[in-house]
């Protein structure tokens, strides 16, 4: 359903995007699951900076989806269970 709605905003000139930072513990999860998604990642084998934005992000669990605005800010802390529509987007890069 993310992967869906994703695409239609890309489609439609969103500038919203999504960074996948996994948690797998090994490559070989982290490929299989991305292969199937349409977004950016940030790359399994930096470690550190994974560690890193899960730490500023407090992510605390999976799945965890947290928005951020074009500033970096965090604009919705609970993106897995917030209704995505493409009018909250704009709401969102507005904010």
């Amino acid at each position: 359903m993310l992967a869906e709605f994703y695409k239609q905003a890309k489609q439609s000139g969103s500038k919203f995007e999504i960074v996948f930072i996994s948690s797998d513990q090994d490559g070989y999860g982290f490929r299989t699951y991305l292969e199937s998604m349409p977004w950016l990642a940030v790359p399994f084998r930096d470690m550190y900076k994974r560690h890193k934005l899960a730490s500023k992000f407090e992510v605390r669990g999976i799945p965890c989806l947290k928005i951020l605005n074009p500033k970096g800010e965090v604009v919705c802390e609970d993106g897995v269970r917030t209704p995505l529509s493409s009018e909250r987007i704009r709401t969102w890069e507005r904010s």
